[in-house]
């Protein structure tokens, strides 16, 4: 019986993109939790609360561009977070790729580190542009 009968999930591409017109002061809003949410990527582990178990540094690597709205390189990345004290735990899974070859190893976040020490930038992880 209220104006709520119309919420639906949608694409945060499609509101920070302004395809998408939300109502009151809820882009505002919206806006200020991606960058409270791109801010804590940089300097916490969760990035890796989207699994259960253990994951892929490439799965990893995908969060990062999907919140980040960046391309990263592949190699660079896996090499940042790789070398962040205390990140990334292996586990003893592996698992195949969507491409084949030789099967991926799983990693997981260590329980007692929630703040990285070493922070992940943005600026320094984008893959090259064309003109520069």
């Amino acid at each position: 019986g209220t104006d709520a009968v119309f919420a639906d999930l949608v694409s945060v591409d499609d509101i920070v993109d302004g395809h998408l017109q939300l109502a009151f002061d809820h882009h505002t809003i919206v806006m200020d939790a991606l960058q409270a949410l791109r801010d804590a990527l940089e300097r916490t582990t969760a990035a890796t609360a989207f699994w259960s178990g253990g994951f892929r540094i490439s799965d990893l690597r995908r969060v990062y561009e999907l919140v980040w709205g960046v391309e990263l390189e592949p190699g660079n990345f896996q090499r940042k977070v790789r070398s962040i004290d205390g990140f990334l735990e292996p586990t003893e899974i592996s698992a195949s790729s969507p491409a084949g070859g030789r099967p991926a190893r799983l990693f997981r976040s260590r329980p007692s580190v929630r703040r990285l020490t070493t922070p992940l930038s943005r600026d320094s992880s984008k893959k090259p542009t064309s003109d520069g």
